[in-house]
C-alpha cells in the first residue's frame, strides 16, 4: 500500500484492493483520513456489496433502497 500526499488537498491511496482489505491496511487507510481529511482510491473494481462492506467498515450504514 502506498499512500501519496496530494498537492491542495488530501491523499491517494494505491496497491490495495478494497476487496480485501486486512485489518491492518484498514488501519492505515483510517489513519490516512484522519491526517488528510479525503483520500482517493482508483481503479477499484467493486459491486454493491463490496461498496457496503468497506463503508460499514468505518461505522454503520442505513442503506436507503429508494436510491437503489
Amino acid at each position: 500500500m502506498n499512500i501519496e500526499e496530494l498537492p491542495g488537498v488530501g491523499a491517494e491511496i494505491t496497491g490495495v484492493d478494497l476487496r480485501r482489505l486486512t485489518e491492518h491496511e484498514f488501519e492505515n487507510i483510517r489513519t490516512a483520513y484522519a491526517e488528510h481529511g479525503v483520500i482517493f482510491f482508483r481503479d477499484q473494481e467493486l459491486s454493491e456489496r463490496d461498496h457496503i462492506r468497506f463503508a460499514e467498515r468505518w461505522a454503520p450504514i442505513n442503506v436507503n433502497r429508494f436510491f437503489a
